[in-house]
């Protein structure tokens, strides 16, 4: 793979590993407006706290699958269902607003 190869999968949003003169395209990388949105969840450990539970509890509970978990940890990007919303807030008696905000994208 050339090294103009490697600029232009880059400017695309891809992830790009380097083993010795090798390269590989790894996986595309999100981008902010295109694959995630601009949600913080910082709030719901509070809410957790008060509800004497944790996200892996409900996790085990069934309640949110692994993949919101690493959503909601914010260590995978990317948006959460209305209906895994809903679920949240029925079972930890809450409002969205109360564990989610919106970050409006620097101008």
């Amino acid at each position: 793979m050339s090294i103009f190869s490697l600029d232009i999968a880059y400017l695309l949003g891809y992830n790009i590993a380097i083993l010795g003169e090798r390269a590989f395209i790894k996986s595309r990388r999100p981008q902010r407006g295109r694959d995630s949105m601009a949600m913080d969840y910082s709030r719901l450990q509070d809410i957790l706290k008060t509800n004497g539970t944790t996200i892996y509890k409900l996790n085990a509970e069934k309640v949110i699958g692994s993949a919101t978990r690493q959503k909601l940890l914010g260590q995978v990007s990317g948006g959460i269902d209305s209906r895994t919303i809903e679920a949240l807030c029925k079972r930890l008696n809450c409002q969205p607003g109360d564990f989610m905000t919106y970050v409006p994208d620097d101008p």
